[in-house]
């Protein structure tokens, strides 16, 4: 179909995300140095609010599920939730001294997947948002992409969750090829 042009401003509206109910699309808004985030109405009819970001940079990865937060990446390095509505304060859900970044929430809301680079590469690591925030199984602390010999590229959880669990699509360059993995968790 066609393409539909859902901001119109002068500043660079970046990393768009689409939220469960497929009404507002948020985004990272105005400048790298002064960012807010954005939402736009998905059916194209414009802007509808802004929140400010807790630090700068600020980019959103992902919605929650039930689309009361954003998960965004804060300076580039730490991963925080984002109230979309008024009342609850931004705060962070990983802020380690390595990155972690690129946040995606698991579609039953259980699991958040994200790169991290605490093994010295970047790797996929999954922990809980329930109970215990245990990094999940995988070759390093979480990882679930063998660091000697693959480069995340991008990934997302696949919607419907299997018997075993939730899985992760993940395009990787591994050993200087470019696949695509079905990762279970």
């Amino acid at each position: 179909g066609p393409r539909l042009r859902l901001t119109t401003s002068v500043d660079h509206d970046v990393m768009p995300v689409w939220p469960p109910d497929g009404q507002e699309v948020a985004y990272r808004s105005r400048t790298h140095h002064k960012p807010t985030i954005g939402f736009a109405a998905a059916d194209g009819t414009g802007v509808t609010r802004t929140l400010a970001c807790p630090h700068h940079p600020c980019e959103p990865s992902d919605w929650s599920p039930d689309g009361t937060y954003l998960v965004v990446t804060v300076r580039g390095r730490d991963i925080w939730t984002v109230p979309v509505q008024p009342g609850d304060s931004p705060r962070p859900l990983l802020a380690e001294a390595f990155t972690e970044r690129d946040a995606r929430v698991s579609p039953d809301g259980r699991w958040l997947a994200y790169v991290s680079d605490e093994s010295g590469r970047a790797e996929i690591s999954v922990r809980s948002l329930v109970g215990p925030p245990r990094a999940h199984a995988g070759g390093g602390r979480g990882a679930l992409v063998d660091p000697a010999s693959s480069f995340v590229m991008r990934y997302a959880w696949t919607r419907e969750v299997s018997e075993r669990g939730p899985r992760l699509a993940a395009e990787l360059r591994d050993l200087g090829a470019e696949a695509a993995f079905l990762i279970p968790v």
